[in-house]
């Protein structure tokens, strides 16, 4: 990856310069912008007894807001849109990633981006049902606001960077294949049970 977001988190930077083998181009108006993608503030988290979260009451808790949200979508069917600026958006955006990736990572890659597509629409749509039902609508048809769109997006994003990493990790469709003792072997990992990832390679 040649060019490099300079509005981006430091190990965001670091990992496209380690990719890149520390070769990479950066355009940024605010010097301060990239001076800052560098900087990691040290935190010290505390480890003593007293500030553990009991994890068993917590997600009780979580699982009861989610039944109530549940409960909630059941009895107030939703049609969920996009606004037509924010379609332009989604379309222009992943046109250029679509081109991006073909033409500087690999075609393969091309199928993450499209579904990226599909990833952006459903986590907008949760949010938007989640601001629903704090809201108390019970409109059919709802919106996705700028804010969960933007949300949505600044996820994708990150995940489209994570899955290009792996694509760059792994070996090319057309080089050198794992065989299939090496594929055997890294199948022994997964968790045992009738997976049918197991039942193709006979593990179980």
């Amino acid at each position: 990856m040649l060019y490099v977001s300079a509005n981006s988190s430091s190990a965001a930077v670091i990992g496209h310069l380690e990719q890149s083998e520390c070769i990479g181009i950066s355009s940024e108006t605010e010097a301060d912008t990239i001076g800052n993608s560098f900087k990691v503030q040290p935190h010290w988290r505390d480890v003593s007894p007293q500030s553990k979260v009991n994890l068993t009451e917590f997600f009780s808790k979580q699982s009861e807001q989610v039944d109530v949200m549940a409960n909630y979508m059941e009895h107030c069917p939703t049609e969920f849109h996009l606004t037509a600026e924010q379609c332009q958006f989604l379309n222009s955006r992943f046109d250029l990633w679509l081109q991006e990736v073909s033409t500087f990572v690999s075609e393969d890659a091309s199928s993450t981006v499209k579904r990226l597509t599909l990833i952006v629409f459903r986590i907008a749509m949760v949010l938007s049902a989640i601001r629903k039902l704090e809201d108390g609508v019970a409109d059919q048809d709802i919106t996705c606001e700028d804010t969960d769109f933007q949300t949505a997006f600044a996820l994708a994003e990150v995940y489209k960077q994570h899955a290009l990493l792996m694509c760059a990790a792994l070996p090319k469709s057309e080089e050198n294949q794992l065989d299939q003792n090496k594929n055997a072997s890294t199948m022994l990992c997964l968790p045992t049970g009738s997976s049918p990832v197991r039942k193709r390679w006979k593990l179980d």
